[in-house]
């Protein structure tokens, strides 16, 4: 499911990122968080295909919405993979602070903008 999922499309997706709200606040996600995890031997031999995985993981734990998730996302923020990043980004602005995503930044107000993100994070648990 969490590689299938963002390769689906139309209404279909849509049923499925609805459904995931189901999860919200059952469990730390896991499994789904482990995808964030870089193995650099694979990180090393296949690139591409472990970063669709950290999206697809960043992309599900956006649908799903819950601190734990929210948690699993502030993790990735640290993802040396720069698409991963500014998702992360787009899904915490979203989730902690109801803003819309990052629009054309430079790498540097990426990490800047990560930074804040943390911050805002760190503000709202106190």
């Amino acid at each position: 499911l969490p590689i299938a999922a963002p390769a689906m499309t139309g209404p279909l997706r849509d049923r499925v990122r609805v459904a995931l709200k189901g999860v919200a606040g059952k469990g730390r996600h896991e499994n789904v968080g482990a995808m964030l995890t870089i193995d650099p031997q694979r990180e090393r031999e296949e690139p591409a295909v472990t970063s669709k995985e950290r999206l697809a993981a960043v992309d599900l734990l956006h649908a799903i919405g819950d601190k734990a998730a929210i948690d699993w996302l502030l993790h990735a923020l640290d993802d040396s993979h720069n698409v991963v990043q500014r998702n992360a980004i787009n899904a915490l602005r979203d989730l902690l602070e109801q803003e819309g995503p990052m629009e054309g930044s430079s790498v540097f107000q990426q990490i800047k903008e990560a930074e804040r993100i943390k911050e805002v994070a760190k503000q709202k648990r106190t």
